[in-house]
């Protein structure tokens, strides 16, 4: 049986529909895939606590080389004018060599240091491990012919403050070194030169420079036994401590 022209052209165009669909569901490109999430970053705390400046183990400016904002003559004006510190009373900025007055400021690290007048302090925030021993170096000399003191303090800390009595002779061209320990015990400790003011003279006072700390390796007791042991000698007596085995 012969089928009429128009149902023959009828079937292949169902045919050729029904291809084109199939061919379009075949190649139809997959769905594009789904973006990740963009990374959110933390924001940086506002007030991160100081560490060391350097490998020396300098404080933030501890050599005194970074000048105040702001100075009169050679008196700093303002609490957080000297970048690193902030200051109380009357503290100088000063530059080594021959001073007024016959005077001769060694300055050890660097030209610059502080001079603490009567009863003025500078004072500095450290990072610390609670627990852990440090030793705080510093170099000071006086700067009038009187006594002059200088007192150390960490807070907090286990350790009690201690006023060491500043006499530089004359014909140094050096300052004296000093080192001071204590047991840290929070995460933050303030360190704090200041003057207690035993000089007569308000702008007297010592002058300070390379302010470093160092945290010190933790002690471990020895084997054998350790004794007293006294040695004799002009003018005084001795005592030292000699460990047997």
């Amino acid at each position: 049986m012969e089928l009429p022209w128009g149902a023959l052209l009828l079937a292949l165009l169902s045919v050729s529909a029904s291809s084109a669909v199939a061919t379009l569901a075949v190649t139809a490109p997959p769905p594009a895939p789904a973006r990740a999430p963009a990374p959110v970053t933390a924001p940086a705390p506002a007030h991160a606590s100081p560490q060391a400046q350097d490998a020396e183990g300098l404080l933030i400016n501890g050599n005194f080389e970074n000048a105040p904002r702001k100075v009169n003559k050679t008196l700093i004006v303002g609490r957080h004018s000297l970048p690193g510190w902030t200051l109380r009373g009357h503290v100088e900025y000063v530059s080594a060599g021959p001073q007024p007055g016959g005077m001769f400021f060694a300055v050890p690290h660097g030209v610059h240091a502080l001079r603490l007048g009567s009863h003025a302090s500078a004072s500095q925030n450290v990072s610390v491990r609670p627990g852990s021993l440090y030793a705080l170096t510093f170099a000071a000399t006086r700067t009038c012919a009187q006594d002059e003191a200088l007192r150390i303090a960490v807070s907090p800390s286990l350790s009690a403050p201690a006023d060491v009595a500043v006499r530089t002779l004359y014909s140094a061209d050096t300052a004296d070194t000093w080192a001071w320990g204590f047991r840290a015990s929070s995460p933050v400790a303030q360190v704090t030169f200041s003057n207690p003011g035993v000089q007569e003279a308000a702008a007297c006072g010592p002058l300070i420079d390379a302010v470093a700390i160092k945290e010190l390796p933790t002690p471990y007791p020895t084997k054998g036994q350790i004794r007293p042991t006294w040695f004799v000698s002009p003018p005084r007596n001795a005592l030292v401590w000699s460990c047997v085995a």
